[in-house]
């Protein structure tokens, strides 16, 4: 629990979502939502240049958090407590590390200070043994891919959904396993079609979760995409998803993307974002075209971001690409996608503030 609360403290904090979106996504009611801002300060929503109250995906997956544990049996009280102290702990963590003579003076410096709450503890010592588990699982995963055997390969996964949020099953889970696949293949220690079923059993239960997704996601809409003759997807429906449960609203055109229509297709869908990638240095004209694609649509070229491995290898391409990158983490793609959007909103905003009005209801 600590370990995923540390996680919604890290999410963005980019003021997005009016009070109704935050209603539909969250489970909570309004009522609810404001007696918990007025007696326990959470969340703080800011406020738009109108006055109306706004949220940030933080602030969502905070509000959803406090509802499942209410549900399970903890006061609110307790679960505002509990964030308090991930909080302050991470933030102690940050500012003064401790050094080795500090570690050495705790045991004594503890006796002076007050018990954590026996929930607190039992959560830690819970945190302790989720690595080794994390780990576990991802070698169990790893031996029924080597066996071919998928029912087993469910199992795993099954567990790890049950135990973990599906962010750490995706970057502590499916990608060790998949990164050592991709070793194991490379020193010839395994062959390519372990791999490629892996890849494939990884690409069904991340499509699974988001077509769970898809109905509940009333935010921001993106286009995602690979180029054409780009069919290394899995990063990007990683990507996907993690965009998913920040709540955009993901239209997942898939791998190989034919760029004939494309134009008409993105005016069609209207998205604020449009994220295509590439791999591979062959696939960079395509991107470059997309890019071009996407400015002459209407939405504007600020509108276009991208990423792959090939820029992790060859930064400095990104002089040459129209758009954003989005870096090198998946995490760092969706804080900047969110950034990207409010950027988007307040352009909107400003253009419909500086309209002048119609003759008609000047003088009225």
């Amino acid at each position: 629990m600590l370990d995923q609360l540390r996680h919604l403290l890290t999410l963005p904090d980019t003021p997005l979502y009016n009070i109704k979106v935050v209603v539909g996504q969250s489970g909570i009611n309004a009522s609810t939502l404001r007696a918990w801002e007025r007696r326990y300060n959470i969340p703080v929503p800011q406020r738009s240049d109108h006055g109306f109250r706004l949220y940030s995906p933080r602030d969502v997956a905070i509000l959803t958090w406090m509802r499942e544990q209410t549900e399970q049996g903890m006061t609110a009280h307790q679960a505002v407590s509990l964030i308090e102290q991930v909080r302050t702990s991470e933030l102690d963590n940050r500012v003064s590390p401790p050094a080795e003579g500090l570690a050495q003076a705790a045991p004594a410096a503890a006796k002076d200070q007050p018990a954590l709450p026996a929930m607190v503890q039992r959560e830690q010592r819970q945190l302790r043994v989720e690595h080794d588990d994390l780990a576990q699982l991802t070698n169990r995963l790893l031996a029924a891919f080597g066996r071919f055997d998928l029912r087993s390969a469910h199992d795993v996964t099954n567990q790890a959904l049950a135990a973990y949020s599906s962010h750490t099953v995706l970057t502590r889970v499916f990608a060790p396993a998949l990164v050592r696949l991709g070793d194991g293949w490379a020193r010839r220690e395994s062959s390519a079609i372990i791999e490629h079923a892996a890849s494939n059993f990884c690409r069904q239960r991340i499509l699974a979760l988001m077509q769970q997704n898809a109905p509940f996601c009333l935010g921001p809409r993106v286009v995602c995409g690979c180029v054409p003759d780009e069919h290394h997807e899995l990063g990007l429906l990683m990507f996907s998803l993690l965009l998913q449960q920040h709540g955009w609203d993901v239209v997942y055109l898939g791998q190989s993307i034919t760029l004939e229509g494309l134009d008409e297709a993105l005016r069609t869908i209207t998205p604020i974002l449009v994220c295509f990638t590439a791999n591979l240095i062959d696939n960079i004209p395509s991107l470059i075209e997309v890019g071009q694609i996407v400015d002459q649509s209407g939405l504007g070229v600020s509108a276009f971001v991208y990423g792959g491995r090939i820029f992790d290898e060859q930064p400095d391409l990104c002089q040459h690409i129209p758009g954003t990158y989005l870096g090198t983490s998946l995490d760092e793609a969706v804080l900047r996608c969110s950034q990207l959007a409010q950027e988007s909103i307040e352009r909107t905003a400003k253009r419909v503030l500086d309209r002048p009005l119609p003759l008609r209801l000047r003088r009225e």
